[in-house]
């Protein structure tokens, strides 16, 4: 990335398409109008803690923006202190106006919740949150944001007009805590469903647009130039909720009536392995392209069978890639943001234990997706997502295209209710030879202690 003090008769040639685009798309406006093509270079990271029952893995792209203003949080149990030193602690943070507040977050969120008092997760987080938008707010903060600021990048010393998304998981035991404030998005694989733990914070839901305007703010409707309604906090903010932002929180008030207010919503749940499968996080340039169940299915075909080691990253690689759009046009703006995705695993730790990678190598061939597969899948993924964008701007519906959408929907759902059955049944079959190598195991142990037992009797007969 060129220098700031040395861009300043740097001049980027982009096709007409691009500086098309660059002139219509609002917030993207700026930093796709300089985008050369999408930079699909990713940071992944993964880990496990098979006596919790855990693994985990993130991948982030830049894609088709100039900087990269998300950032992650994964930390395994035992590494943030105080009353929760035996939980782990997973996020996404989606920054705005740059990367500084959203690092800022991953960098205190562990400290603080160590340093509270409370033994209620939902609390703890509410109290968190609260507290770094206190920290942002002191003299102090300045030098870190500076610190904070990836080089090349534009320096900002101050949150007045930088924020960031927080949604984040705290996992202890058989407790899942999930505490968003923002449009990240959580959610949950429970048996191949999808199961949403936070809603998006938008400035046009009710009780939002309730909250901004007794604060004295508004929440401007507006059309987009490729079509459909967009909506912003004072003609600015398409979102309600963030942490830092301070420039919409007066303190004068409580946080919880802040114009762009970052207080989190909460949710706790019992998960348990086998029933749970995993928990995803994504920023909103990853739910702007695909839903929830889309995503879920998407994870689940390619997840590697729990224990074994092979690597998680590539799965999550795959869909970072898949959300992002091969040409800005593509899919009229969607997926040119920075993606973000953080995947938490549920296993059965004695089966992890026992599992290894001892995997017959028929049972292996069952569990890896067919390339024919893959291909069907990311071609379906494509198309859904195209017509997703279609949908989503369409400003009238015909009849024919009605009845067509309802056709190709009612087609979907057989052909996944379909897929379902299918795993159910590989279920049921990888379960019946499970069962009946464990059987057969446990009946040569027998005949080895029978053996044992006879040897034994011959050998007191011989001294007798």
């Amino acid at each position: 990335m060129v220098g700031m003090d040395d861009d300043e008769d740097l001049h980027i040639q982009v096709s007409e398409e691009l500086a098309e685009l660059g002139g219509c798309v609002g917030a993207w406006g700026d930093a796709l109008e300089l985008a050369t093509g999408p930079d699909k270079k990713k940071v992944c990271e993964e880990g496990r803690a098979a006596a919790d029952g855990l693994a985990w893995a993130c991948c982030g792209m830049r894609g088709w923006r100039q900087t990269m203003e998300d950032a992650s949080l994964m930390m395994p149990a035992g590494y943030v202190g105080g009353n929760w030193r035996h939980s782990a602690l997973f996020g996404v943070f989606d920054g705005h106006g740059g990367e500084q507040v959203a690092r800022f977050a991953v960098r205190q969120l562990p400290v603080v919740l160590a340093q509270l008092k409370t033994q209620d997760p939902e609390l703890a987080f509410a109290q968190a949150y609260q507290r770094i938008d206190e920290l942002l707010r002191l003299p102090s903060a300045a030098a870190e944001l500076r610190e904070l600021t990836i080089p090349g990048n534009t320096v900002r010393d101050s949150a007045e007009n930088c924020g960031t998304t927080a949604v984040c998981c705290l996992v202890f035991g058989s407790t899942l805590v999930v505490a968003n404030a923002g449009d990240s998005r959580a959610v949950l694989c429970k048996q191949g469903k999808a199961m949403p733990l936070s809603e998006d914070h938008k400035p046009e839901l009710p009780r939002e647009t309730i909250r901004i305007e007794a604060a004295g703010g508004f929440v401007e409707e507006g059309p987009l130039a490729r079509g459909g309604t967009e909506y912003r906090v004072n003609g600015n903010l398409n979102l309600s909720r963030a942490l830092g932002d301070l420039r919409y929180k007066d303190s004068a008030l409580p946080p919880e009536k802040h114009m762009v207010s970052g207080v989190p919503d909460t949710k706790t749940l019992t998960w348990k392995a086998g029933d749970d499968e995993f928990v995803l996080l994504g920023c909103d340039g990853l739910w702007d392209c695909i839903s929830c169940q889309q995503a879920v299915d998407f994870v689940r075909t390619r997840l590697p069978p729990p224990g074994s080691k092979r690597s998680v990253v590539p799965v999550l690689e795959a869909l970072v890639d898949a959300c992002c759009a091969n040409h800005p046009m593509q899919r009229g703006g969607y997926g040119c943001d920075n993606i973000t995705a953080v995947l938490i695993r549920f296993e059965d730790p004695n089966a992890v234990a026992t599992a290894g990678d001892d995997v017959d190598e028929e049972g292996e061939a069952e569990e890896v997706v067919s390339e024919a597969q893959t291909q069907r899948l990311n071609a379906a993924l494509s198309q859904t997502i195209q017509r997703l964008s279609d949908r989503r701007f369409m400003k009238k519906e015909t009849p024919e295209e009605r009845e067509e959408r309802l056709t190709r929907e009612k087609e979907e759902q057989e052909e996944e209710e379909a897929r379902q059955k299918e795993e159910k049944q590989r279920q049921e079959l990888r379960k019946k030879r499970r069962e009946e190598r464990e059987l057969k195991e446990s009946k040569s142990k027998k005949k080895l202690r029978c053996c044992a037992a006879a040897d034994s009797g011959d050998d007191e007969s011989d001294e007798e």
